[in-house]
């Protein structure tokens, strides 16, 4: 671990605790039980303090005319139990439910210090 990690692992989290906002990303997985032939869901919720998301922006859907609302949050990773996934997350924010299309780290050193999470209504 780099001497910056220490640092700005514990700075992004102080700060996301004291400015930031509750969010909950929300993680649901399907797995195949061969001995039923059942197809399993399982779902993890994980309380987070973000940044506010960004401000909303209007932009195309994947490939089609629809109009969708887009925004992107930053997430501390230090004491973050899972690792954003796009495949499998959604982010909850104030009755909002978006898909994780994108996470980008950023390293502090060695470590990852926080996620941008790019979201799509």
């Amino acid at each position: 671990m780099a001497a910056l990690d220490t640092l700005f692992r514990k700075l992004t989290k102080s700060v996301l605790a004291s400015l930031g906002v509750d969010g909950i990303i929300f993680r649901e997985t399907e797995t195949y039980d061969p001995v039923t032939g059942d197809n399993v869901s399982a779902s993890v919720n994980t309380t987070v303090r973000a940044s506010p998301p960004s401000d909303y922006t209007y932009q195309y859907k994947e490939a089609s005319l629809q109009l969708g609302t887009t925004a992107w949050v930053i997430v501390g990773a230090l004491g973050l139990a899972i690792e954003p996934d796009p495949k499998t997350d959604r982010y909850l924010f104030d009755g909002f439910d978006f898909k994780v299309v994108r996470a980008d780290p950023i390293y502090s050193g060695d470590e990852v210090a926080a996620y941008v999470l790019h979201l799509k209504e």
